[in-house]
């Protein structure tokens, strides 16, 4: 009963990070699958990769429902990064389990420290203008950004939302609720990407990837609605710093495993 409630607990809190901050999913995921399941990492981040597409999915459908998904911007940036994801992916083949989580426990710290510091500036970019205009020089940003945020969610399972999320806002004008629900697309994209390339590495374990996906698709919808009522600023404090702690974790154990 106690491993139930736990499983409902965690599974919700995935979908409603992916709900209202439109990142942070696999964040949990991975360390979910590898230390509470059992799970070795390649297969943690395959599973990760399914669960969190799934549910970003769901939750991008709630935000284009409420016209906060700019299909022009997410079909160019995810379009690149499914290509990266998909490199990513092929290329986890050549790298241990251990160096992957190790990998992802830096990647997330670095992660962390970047919205606390963006968070505690608090410039006004939730306030920009609904025009969504951007020249022909965002487009280099956007493919670079794409192809960087694709081979690292290949290779480590990370959603990349933390770092889609600030491109889309700066690189294309996109006001920040669109910019989130426009990360949940892309996220989608990348995830299913990733996951093709896992599949002849790893024996996906579908039960608990059903089991979660169902979990997280009802803390996504919830999430998706409840996203207006907080802060953004005041949730990207509190995800940072619950961020820095799950890395440093994740950092120590696989240190020691190595």
């Amino acid at each position: 009963m106690a491993s139930l409630l736990l499983t409902i607990l965690l599974g919700s809190s995935i979908g409603m990070l992916l709900g209202i901050i439109g990142s942070g999913g696999s964040v949990l995921t991975v360390p979910i699958f590898v230390y509470l399941l059992g799970m070795d990492a390649k297969t943690a981040i395959a599973a990760s990769l399914v669960v969190v597409g799934v549910t970003s999915l769901v939750g991008s459908f709630s935000y284009y429902r409420r016209g906060l998904v700019d299909l022009r911007v997410g079909l160019g940036f995810g379009l690149v990064a499914m290509l990266g994801t998909y490199l990513g992916a092929r290329l986890a083949q050549f790298m241990d389990g251990d160096w992957q989580l190790l990998l992802f426990a830096v990647l997330i710290v670095v992660a962390s420290l970047l919205m606390l510091r963006k968070s505690f500036k608090h410039k006004a970019e939730n306030q920009r203008s609904g025009k969504h205009d951007y020249g022909f020089w965002t487009y280099p940003f956007i493919i670079a950004e794409g192809l960087v945020v694709g081979v690292l969610t290949g290779l480590v399972g990370i959603g990349g939302g933390f770092m889609v999320v600030p491109a889309l806002v700066l690189f294309t004008g996109l006001p920040m609720q669109v910019a989130l629900g426009t990360s949940l697309f892309i996220i989608t994209l990348k995830s299913i990407s990733g996951a093709v390339g896992y599949l002849d590495q790893v024996a996906m374990p579908w039960v608990d990837i059903v089991v979660f996906s169902g979990i997280a698709v009802c803390g996504v919808v919830l999430g998706a609605k409840l996203m207006h009522r907080f802060s953004q600023r005041q949730l990207e404090q509190v995800f940072s710093v619950f961020l820095l702690l799950i890395g440093a974790f994740v950092f120590v154990r696989s240190s020691m495993a190595l």
